[in-house]
């Protein structure tokens, strides 16, 4: 069984209403805000998890995460340095999402 299978997303109705996001864009934020929701834990996981999540390829999944980091909905909080093996970590802070929230309105 993968890994998937044994998991869930939400997804609130604000994140679609007042963050005004779609796709692979909301799946991505859903995924990284279920982690971090707490304000002090992380998103951890690799990017093949969210590739299988949103059933798509590397690029398109990299292309989401940077659209996000970009809108400053997520911020990058470790990047490994080159050729570790390791992961990027993620959060979504509350405050970039209020003052996002307040631009798109």
């Amino acid at each position: 069984m993968s890994e998937i299978n044994k998991n869930f997303i939400v997804v609130h109705g604000w994140m679609v209403s007042d963050l005004k996001l779609k796709g692979n864009e909301l799946f991505v934020y859903a995924i990284i805000y279920g982690f971090s929701q707490d304000g002090q834990t992380e998103y951890k996981g690799s990017l093949s998890y969210i590739e299988k999540w949103l059933n798509v390829s590397r690029h398109t999944a990299i292309d989401a995460i940077q659209n996000l980091l970009d809108k400053r909905l997520i911020v990058e909080t470790y990047r490994p340095k080159q050729g570790k093996h390791e992961t990027c970590r993620y959060m979504a802070p509350l405050d970039n999402l209020l003052e996002y929230a307040a631009k798109v309105k």
